[in-house]
């Protein structure tokens, strides 16, 4: 499934559980699965901006943004992470504040199978949106799946403390409120990691030495590459974009030095290292290099 296809499916989903909670809740007089169905319906929005995002990072580069548009994705992800521990700490201040609160005339029955429902929709949303993430390296993707896993982690307490109203009545109704403090802070460190994967990449961190090594690798065993420096590489877009010097026969012609540099590139390119983007420098065998 393409990145846009999974998110109009995530977005059709959540106007269905939206429309499914709220009716439900409104019905049979529950506040709790209310409260869930307005958050599907506030996943809507972070469906909008993902598919903006996708939108824009696909543009070409221009003369205004000579290195493309990948980082609007990164920076959609940073919002979005932010929005998910926000949140977060909204749901657990909210959960705090209702365990002094009694709720009555509850009728449990739809509501907590309207809140099953969505626990199992939402948890294949995040699983399907994930994959098609990791396969992308979309990091906006990423942090809309944990989107869905949020509402997903939502529903299991409106479930939890509707299963106590049925089974335990109206003094049960505290275990709804326990459980949603206890996934807040799940998604508040979830959310949180989002965020600083998108600050790591804006501010060009390396990618992890496994991949590093694995470019030197593919370097190291490169036809006419009799040795390299200056190896550079920085997340973009949840991709990576790298340069480096490569060491060629001084003896060859540029037209041969550029063919190997060239043949290296497309190389690098089809691997599996998921690189968007390379430089490649041509030195002589032999000259002395200082890096600094």
């Amino acid at each position: 499934m393409s990145e846009k296809g999974v998110t109009l499916l995530g977005a059709f989903v959540n106007v269905l559980l939206s429309i499914l909670k709220i009716a439900s809740g409104v019905i049979f007089n529950s506040n709790a699965i209310v409260a869930d169905g307005l958050h599907s319906l506030s996943d809507l929005g972070s469906d909008a901006l993902v598919l903006w995002g996708l939108h824009v990072s696909k543009k070409p580069a221009d003369r205004h943004h000579p290195y493309g548009h990948l980082r609007i994705a990164t920076t959609v992800a940073l919002i979005l992470g932010a929005g998910l521990a926000v949140m977060a700490l909204w749901i657990a201040y909210d959960a705090i504040v209702r365990l002094r609160l009694t709720e009555e005339n509850v009728k449990p029955l739809v509501p907590f199978m309207a809140a099953i429902v969505s626990i199992i929709a939402k948890e294949v949303l995040y699983h399907v949106t994930v994959r098609v993430a990791q396969k992308t390296g979309n990091i906006s993707l990423k942090a809309n799946a944990w989107h869905h896993r949020t509402d997903a982690f939502t529903s299991v307490a409106t479930a939890a403390g509707l299963a106590g109203v049925m089974y335990g009545g109206p003094q049960w109704d505290f275990l709804d409120n326990v459980t949603a403090v206890v996934l807040a802070s799940f998604l508040f460190v979830a959310g949180l990691r989002i965020v600083y994967e998108s600050l790591s990449e804006l501010v060009d961190r390396a990618p992890r030495a496994r991949v590093i090594e694995s470019i030197k690798e593919t370097l190291a065993g490169a036809e006419g590459v009799k040795g390299y420096h200056a190896l550079r590489a920085r997340k973009v877009g949840g991709r990576i974009a790298m340069d480096v010097h490569i060491q060629v026969d001084p003896e060859l012609t540029v037209r041969e030095a550029n063919e190997i540099a060239e043949l290296l590139r497309e190389k690098i390119l089809n691997s599996d290292l998921n690189i968007v983007d390379v430089v490649i420098h041509v030195d002589p065998e032999g000259e002395d290099w200082q890096e600094g």
